[in-house]
């Protein structure tokens, strides 16, 4: 009984298709996550970008560009900066401190829509 369970399964599994896989083109796959940030970050940071959001983009491009052997003076200046603002933010967050709007005018740079833009320009000229 327990054999034929397992090679009914392993039927089932060779008839499904996973159609995100089989709709998708696979050149257009790595360009989802920059298109999903930008167009997030279009819809939700319309008056400021939080600090939680600000944290989230800059670790998302210091991971994306940790293995990169050769990354452009601008975008390392970028990443660097970032970091400053997402602990800075992080942790007045943490502590439930409230932060000058000067924070949020400087941070802008970070939000979805720009972080999505130096993703694609990683994608894609990198």
């Amino acid at each position: 009984m327990h054999e034929r369970l397992e090679q009914d399964l392993e039927q089932l599994k060779l008839k499904m298709t996973y159609w995100f896989q089989s709709i998708v083109p696979l050149k257009f796959v790595s360009l989802l996550a920059p298109l999903a940030l930008i167009s997030i970050g279009a819809y939700v940071e319309k008056h400021f970008v939080g600090r939680i959001t600000t944290f989230a983009n800059v670790l998302a491009l210091n991971i994306f560009f940790f293995s990169f052997q050769s990354i452009p003076t601008w975008i390392i200046w970028y990443l660097n900066i970032g970091i400053f603002f997402a602990v800075f933010g992080f942790i007045s967050y943490v502590m439930k401190e409230s932060l000058p709007q000067a924070y949020y005018s400087l941070n802008l740079p970070y939000c979805s829509i720009v972080s999505g833009l130096v993703l694609i320009y990683g994608l894609t000229v990198l």
